[in-house]
Order: structure tokens, then C-alpha cells, then sequence
């Protein structure tokens, strides 16, 4: 569970040689959260369709943390891919 207004770690990490390239948030979800920082910086931010796609220097990267901070309260769920790989997230907001 997450808390309202508090900020909270999302950790992405690949596995053996794979670098992490995209990582692709719906906006649905991201209307529910104010995205306070992202480590390494995405070289590039884009719109493909529904989702907000950030992208990565490839290089050396194999993981990379989003830390975002809950607007809203309740049931918050999203598909976020990572390298066209699709993860789905559901949070629960406690007051």
C-alpha cells in the first residue's frame, strides 16, 4: 500500500545483457501521481498514443527508479511496459 501525498520509489531493473530502453506509463495513471523525479534522467520524454514514453541512454543502463508522490486516494491501477514488456501495477492509497 501506498500513502497519500507521500512520495514513494519505483524500482525497474533488466535482467543479464538486456539494457532498459523505454519504459511506457499510461496517462490514465499518471493523472493520479505527480512524478517528483526519475534516476538516470530519461534522455527523451514522448506521447505515443495513450501512453507517456520515456526513454533511455542505453549505454549502461540497466535499471532506472521512478519516484512519484500519490494525488488521489483509493484503488490506482496501470500497465506500464518496460521494453515492450507489460507490467501491470495496482496500488491502494491510504489517506
Amino acid at each position: 500500500y501506498l500513502r497519500y501525498e507521500a512520495e514513494f520509489p519505483i524500482k525497474l531493473e533488466s535482467s543479464g545483457d538486456t539494457k532498459l530502453n523505454t519504459v511506457e506509463i499510461p496517462q490514465d495513471y499518471l493523472r493520479h501521481f505527480k512524478v517528483e523525479n526519475i534516476v538516470p534522467e530519461p534522455t527523451q520524454t514522448s506521447i505515443s498514443g495513450e501512453n507517456v514514453v520515456f526513454a533511455f541512454d542505453t549505454a549502461q543502463n540497466h535499471s532506472a527508479v521512478f519516484y512519484l508522490i500519490a494525488k488521489q486516494r483509493g484503488n490506482i491501477g496501470g500497465d506500464w511496459k518496460v521494453n515492450s514488456t507489460v507490467f501491470p501495477l495496482s496500488h491502494f492509497i491510504y489517506p
